[in-house]
């Protein structure tokens, strides 16, 4: 299955741009060899042509001595984020029931099996995540569900773990 189909750089906001914060002054060319990768890759990924491998996630963390959270969603050593809606700041005047997120219609049957596969995974991982990880884990895979039509497969929940993880 296709990179491009699990992940996109609308699932995290602002991705390519702290791509480029890392990168700082190097060329792209430079940047692709601390990473491991061509010139051509740094440029999609800076592009939103493409979306980084869990691997090259973790070189980019390393390199830019950051965090995961910081490099995915944006969030700052220590603050907690709980997912991509934190990014859009409510209106003024605007209340919590105007939120489409609060009455968002949700397959319970579905969302049972992605956090019973969730739950499977971390186990033969012998893998723990903490709640706010785990609630990023689920959601991607729901919103993996909703956009593919067809139950989440073992592969998906393994790639997006380590992601998360």
């Amino acid at each position: 299955m296709s990179r491009k189909l699990l992940f996109s750089h609308a699932t995290f906001p602002g991705l390519a741009e702290r791509i480029r914060t890392i990168r700082g002054k190097l060329s792209q060319e430079k940047f692709g060899e601390l990473l491991g990768i061509s010139k051509a890759q740094v440029s999609k990924y800076e592009a939103q042509k493409a979306f980084p491998s869990s691997e090259t996630i973790d070189r980019l963390v390393n390199i830019g001595n950051t965090t995961r959270e910081w490099l995915l969603w944006g969030a700052m050593p220590g603050e907690v984020r709980e997912g991509p809606e934190d990014f859009q700041k409510p209106s003024p005047g605007k209340t919590e029931i105007d939120d489409p997120y609060l009455f968002a219609a949700v397959d319970t049957s579905v969302l049972a099996q992605i956090i019973s596969g969730v739950e499977n995974a971390l186990l033969q991982k012998n893998k723990t995540l903490n709640s706010v990880r785990k609630a990023h884990l689920i959601s991607l895979l729901y919103d993996r569900f909703q956009e593919a039509g067809k139950p989440v497969d073992r592969q998906t929940i393994e790639e997006l773990l380590r992601l998360v993880s």
